[in-house]
């Protein structure tokens, strides 16, 4: 029954009742009775309010309570059963379950308000910042309470977070120390209940000793101690501490008294040295195992069984009564804990202040997990006697099939004790570099799981890494599992594939045996696997840190600051980002992890600014505002509109008095924006100068001088105290896409980078250029400068280039994006840079490091199909760039002949039977015949009215076959280039085409974008069926005979699933779900058991025809665009929409073939200077484009920006190979559907958000909405 505390619980009633906003904080002073004061609260109102929602979470009474991941899920998950929310849409990742959790709130209605309590926030674990609160809203919906408790101390950072969060004072409430007649009161109530009574002097002694110690848990302490007084017992001011820590100490002083020292001693401290508390059986086998404890209680007997008594542990238990409870500490596990965090204090400065016994415990505990001693004999002290002490088994997972269960005990426990009793070489060698290990407990927990593990050896900081030449094996082993993430967060399955590709490099170094141990293990795994045969991913002790994900379309912009933690102890990095998913978004970079998300903006996010403070930035955006945001709370302060059109660019002054927009207007307006002055939101002055569109401003760091860039190829210098023009500097051919000023000293430079593919440096006083830089090879779209001289610059090419500002020289390239870079920026240190691009990423690197020497065949875009020779000889690959490459099969992919520098884009190869001719099907419309051996075109096939997408030889080598955008399927004569019959049926472009002969006849089967595969007999042209059911494009067809269905087509489609068909009866014998984005190819084993998937959503997978589910699955980084499997059937050919190609090796179960192995130091060498592969016909370069038919183009025509100047024509192969896109359009492959807008939009409502392309840089952005805008030009 609750005591006292009735002005608290008064204030907490009223806060409930009213329609305040925001949540309310109890705080006070550990002891001082805040878990009982939230207790009584909510167990009050759910009395008073019988028809509402109330939650309540004690954080820090389990395990899974001390992860703030956890709990929103649990809590979520609560309120969408009380409110009749779905539980099917309850995320598990961190972010998205932030987003739930305040999605979840607005559920609440006035007939059922939600009243959330959320006791101890301090006891949060440092798991994704919990305790920084980033997940806690500050503004409330309506109907909405939320009541949080914790200790003021700046050490647990939440005290000090919600101070910044919540600005009303009356939103605190202190809990004060317990008064002396509300002590007497409780006091008397406790002996009432416990039926005893104390004489007036003992009564005396615990309230004098109480006013030294007001606090709740004194006085239950003090009460406990004086329930064991006789009335006779003579008691002295010495008879009773006075404050908590002695009283606890009084306790164990008494229960080593009546147990003996070395029972309660060991059996409190291996309690206290666990990491999540110990089960009363794991207690008792590691007690049993103690042969101090042992000697100890069998001083004067030998039992025949060497085993602790289950009751001996059982009195200490009762003893200890309501301080030492039982809690659930996840997964259905419950553990021995301490009741109150002091408790835990002083049984750790007690037992394990001594380091021999500390070592001794953990160390004992260790063995334990490790099963040392299941089912072996332990000798018995210094005998030779050996006994068995019974204690259980400790395997990584319990049982086996479906009856099967992790040992999370183990997990969770085994890492924590061999740190702590000093035994890393078997934490390293046994755990962290263990494959079954890292797998196992990646399945059974998480990534962030596993790596913590590796931070009792190793710092998991990714911005203090070592820049030591030697870079340790669990550094690098961390390294990898950090660039992992993505891919193992989709699968676990992942893990050995991304381990082999990344330590590739770095494992035939055979000094390194853990990295070589680990690489081996994950090459030897069983199949069905896929695993690299190429290190086709960054591997770690290179420049790439980390990778920031979470915007769903291009991040368009970045801005970095450091900032004081919200604990106040040290500072951390943050980056603030903008994107074209209209939000802003806030990153810690030490955890890769999204602080606060912004929302508001109706179009894409232009530019961010930061103030130098860190607490608040600004962000621009084609919508034509500037919103100024709380960067803590994630709330918006104001919104800016002034501007006429788009505002591309925003800077803030270092007081973050002052901001400067510039956009579409050709304007730059300065505004008040202190949010305490009466002029918030006011105009100051316009600056006029510019004749076309402001791109780009950069701001002085004593904020007298603003530097723009424009469209009108011109960099302005102005004093933005007077308010006028100072200097026009004039060079660049192009528009200019990024301004910064570089300060050193006395002297000042401006650095301009251009779509003229140039970097310049100006001198800002004479305005005289210094330097030229000119290495990048497309339009370059981001610079950034640091005070210790460094450039980094970034742009279409997906380059990230170091160069030294003063001598010009680019001293490192770091490659690795996927799109372009739009945004940079490096920390004043010159450490890190973090670059933005238009793969939907902001990665982070280590400029000082070196990148690691390997490179991958690729083309300059996206690569749209590959077909290797039967006698696995060679590979042809084609690709939107214009160009096929020929590369060797065996080794490292050696390209060998280029052939063709084609006007088009190449949309599909095909080989003949023998390998000797080759067929390209083109956007130009035509087929081209090639001699492969020597490189010839032979011939050129001219029928279809469009882009022909795809192309096949028959069996016989004597016909092909084609589809195209033209919607029919032409068959022709291969060695007349006669077109015989033109199949017509389909009603949108024809994607795909396959064909198979059968006992009876030869077939033709046909995928199209009208959603349909079509069946046509070879002889007579005639329609055989229609196969419906797919939702979207369909991609790719592929045919065989399988001896249990007969002849089969299967089919890959933009519905993001494949399906089989029977080409005898029409009938859809099987659909294959799981792809998260279209399948682009498929590809069927001869077996006719299973069969290879490709993704846009990165992953090729392997299939059971039979079941239908995956077997396995290999994740590549990039959408995969095509693969081709090798006549071995198990070496994989695989292309990717960045222009990458790589190999990959197909293991399936019960095969023990070794992982092909080419000779990766050769294949590193090999790779530093590859030549160029030899043109063999300087005819073919012209080829496809000479007889290109005249058709008109529609996205060739002029374009109207928002001022109404036509631009220039760009036709539609400049686009193509430029990747430029159109807002909300896809950049998929097949058909290079972007850039022929209206034939394409209607072929499928789905978008893919899977384009890797350059967005559109700010300056062409129009007034319209995305919606609106059918082209652009970059």
């Amino acid at each position: 029954l609750f005591q006292g505390r009735e002005d608290i619980l008064t204030s907490i009633d009223d806060y409930l009742m009213s329609n305040s906003r925001d949540p309310l904080v109890i705080h006070g002073e550990s002891g001082c009775g805040k878990t009982s004061v939230m207790a009584a609260a909510a167990t009050a109102l759910q009395r008073m309010k019988s028809r509402s929602v109330v939650v309540l979470r004690f954080f820090g009474t389990t395990a899974d309570s001390l992860s703030v991941r956890v709990t929103l899920s649990s809590i979520c998950k609560q309120i969408s059963r009380a409110c009749g929310g779905s539980l099917s849409h309850i995320p598990e990742s961190y972010k998205d379950l932030v987003t739930c959790f305040a999605k979840k709130l607005q559920l609440a209605t006035e007939e059922l308000p939600l009243y959330v309590f959320l006791d101890s926030l301090d006891q949060l674990s440092g798991e994704n910042d919990g305790r920084q609160l980033s997940w806690l809203p500050t503004q409330l919906p309506p109907h909405v309470h939320v009541v949080v408790s914790t200790l003021p101390d700046r050490q647990y950072k939440c005290f000090p977070a919600l101070q910044m969060k919540i600005a009303k004072a009356e939103q605190f409430v202190e809990i004060p120390r317990t008064s002396h007649s509300e002590c007497e009161q409780i006091f008397h109530h406790w002996m009432q209940q416990s039926s005893r009574t104390l004489t007036d002097s003992q009564k005396d002694l615990v309230l004098k000793a109480f006013q030294h110690c007001p606090l709740a848990l004194f006085l239950r302490l003090a009460f406990n101690e004086a329930i064991h007084w006789k009335s006779y017992t003579r008691v002295t001011e010495s008879s009773l501490p006075v404050t908590v820590k002695a009283m606890i100490n009084m306790l164990f002083d008494r229960l080593e008294t009546l147990h003996g020292s070395k029972l309660v001693s060991h059996s409190l401290g291996y309690i206290t040295a666990a990491k999540n508390g110990l089960s009363e059986a794991e207690l008792e086998d590691m007690l049993s195992c103690d042969d101090e404890v042992l000697a100890d209680v069998y001083m004067y007997w030998t039992p025949p069984v060497r085993r602790l008594p289950p009751v001996i542990f059982s009195r200490i238990r009762h003893d200890l009564g309501e301080f030492l409870v039982e809690q659930a500490v996840g997964n259905g596990f419950r553990a021995l804990r301490w009741y109150h965090r002091q408790f835990h204090e002083v049984a750790a400065e007690r037992y394990l202040g001594n380091a021999t016994l500390r070592t001794h415990l953990h160390s004992a505990a260790a063995d334990f997990y490790l099963g040392k001693w299941a089912g072996v004999k332990k000798t018995w002290l210094d005998t030779e006697e050996a006994y068995d002490r019974m204690v259980a088994l400790q395997p990584l997972v319990f049982g086996d099939g479906v009856n099967s269960q992790f040992n999370y005990r183990k997990m969770s426990e085994l890492p924590w004790h061999l740190a702590e009793a000093g035994r890393i070489e078997e934490l390293n060698m046994q755990l962290l570099t263990d494959f079954d290990w890292l797998q196992t407990k990646l399945c059974a927990t998480s990534m962030s799981a596993v790596i913590a593990d590796f931070s009792y050896v190793v710092p998991t900081v990714s911005t203090t890494r070592s820049n030591s030449d030697k870079v340790s094996d669990l550094r690098l082993i961390l390294e990898a599992l950090r660039l992992s993430g993505n891919a193992i967060a989709l699968s676990t399955d992942h893990l050995a594939s991304q381990l082999v590709g990344r330590l590739m490099l770095l494992s035939p170094d055979q000094n390194r045996s853990p990295l070589r141990k680990l690489f081996d293990q994950a090459a030897k795994l069983d199949g069905p696997i896929i695993l690299p045969i190429l290190p086709c991913f960054p591997a770690p002790g290179g420049p790439l840190q980390t990778s920031l994900e979470g915007h769903t379309n291009f991040v368009s912009c970045l801005a970095i600051a450091k900032r004081q933690q919200q604990c106040g102890e040290g500072e951390e990095l943050i980056v603030v980002s903008g994107s074209w998913d209209h939000t802003v978004r806030v990153w810690n970079v030490d955890s890769g992890s999204t602080t606060e998300l912004l929302k508001g903006h109706t179009d894409w996010v232009t530019d961010v600014a930061v103030a130098k403070n860190a607490l608040f930035g600004f962000s621009s955006s084609a919508d034509g505002t500037v919103r100024h945001w709380n960067l803590l709370t994630a709330d918006c302060i104001g919104v800016l509109r002034c501007h006429t059109g788009g505002i591309n660019a925003v800077v803030v002054t270092s007081d973050g008095y002052k901001a400067v927009s510039a956009g579409e207007d050709k304007q730059l307006k300065v505004w008040h924006v202190d949010p305490e002055s009466k002029t918030y939101g006011e105009l100051i002055f316009s600056l006029f100068g510019h004749v076309h569109h402001i791109t780009c401003l950069s701001i002085s760091s004593d904020d007298n001088t603003i530097v723009s860039g424009s469209k009108d190829k011109t960099v302005r210098v102005w004093n933005l105290r007077l308010g006028n023009a100072v200097k026009t500097l004039e060079g660049h051919t192009g528009t200019v896409t990024s301004v910064v000023i570089h300060e050193s000293g006395k002297q000042c430079k401006v650095v301009s980078s251009s779509d003229d593919r140039t970097i310049r440096v100006w001198d800002m006083t004479t305005g005289k250029v210094q330097a030229t830089l000119t290495e990048h090879t497309d339009r370059v779209q981001a610079v950034a400068t640091t005070s210790s001289h460094l450039l980094v610059s970034g742009g279409v090419d997906k380059m990230v280039r170091v160069w030294d500002l003063d001598s010009g020289e680019c001293m490192r390239v770091f490659e690795g994006h996927r799109g372009a870079i739009c945004g940079l920026a490096v920390t004043d240190d010159s450490r890190l840079a973090i670059s933005a691009s238009a793969d939907d990423t902001l990665r982070v690197w280590d400029v000082e490091a070196q990148s690691l020497s390997y490179k991958l065949p690729s083309h300059q875009n996206a690569v749209t199909s590959l077909t290797i020779d039967p006698l696995d000889r060679f590979v042809v690959s084609s690709s939107l760039d214009g160009t096929m490459q020929t590369y060797t099969l065996a080794d490292h992919l050696q390209a060998v002949t280029k052939l063709g520098l084609h006007g088009r884009s190449i949309e599909c190869v095909a080989l003949s039977s023998n390998g000797h001719l080759l067929l390209s099907a083109s956007s130009d419309h035509n087929l081209k015949l090639w001699d492969v051996e020597k490189g010839i075109e032979l011939r050129t096939y001219c029928k279809h009215a469009d882009w022909v997408n795809a192309v096949v030889f028959t069996n016989d080598n004597v016909h092909c076959i084609s589809g195209s955008d033209d919607k029919t399927v032409v068959v022709w004569e291969v060695a007349t280039g006669r077109a015989i019959r033109s199949l017509s049926g389909h009603e949108a472009a024809v994607k795909s085409v396959s064909c198979l002969r059968t006992e009876t006849r030869q077939l033709i089967v046909s995928g199209s974008c009208d959603r349909t595969v079509r069946v046509w007999d070879f002889q007579n042209g005639n329609k055989v069926h229609v196969l419906s059911g797919h939702g979207s494009d369909v991609r790719y067809v592929s045919t065989a005979l399988i001896p249990s269905y007969g002849p089969v087509a299967v089919s890959a489609s933009r519905d993001k699933t494949a399906k089989l068909w029977s080409l005898d009866t029409a009938v859809c014998l099987k659909t294959f779900y799981g792809h998260q984005l279209p399948v682009n190819c498929v590809v069927l084993l001869k077996d006719g058991l299973r069969m290879l998937t490709a993704s846009s959503d990165k992953t090729i997978r392997l299939w059971s025809i039979e079941s239908g589910a995956a077997l396995g699955s290999f994740y590549a980084e990039s959408a995969v665009t095509c693969l081709s499997l090798a006549a071995d059937e198990r070496t994989i050919v695989f292309g990717t929409n960045n222009g990458w190609i790589s190999k990959a090796w197909l293991r399936l179960a019960g095969c023990i073939d070794p992982l092909p192995s080419p000779d990766v130091q050769q294949y590193v060498e090999a790779t530093k200077q590859l030549p160029a592969p030899r043109n063999v016909s300087p005819v073919l370069s012209e080829a496809h484009n000479s007889e290109t038919p005249a058709k008109s183009n529609p996205v060739a025509s002029p374009l109207v920006l928002e001022s109404g100047t036509p631009q220039e024509e760009a036709s539609s192969d400049q686009r193509q190979t430029e990747g430029i896109v159109s807002p909300g359009q896809s950049s998929s492959v097949h058909g290079s559907e972007q850039f022929n807008s209206d034939k394409r939009t209607t072929e499928s409502e789905e978008i893919d958000n899977d384009s890797e392309v350059a967005p559109v840089a700010p300056y062409v952005k129009s007034q319209h909405s995305q919606s609106s805008l059918s082209c652009v030009l970059l």
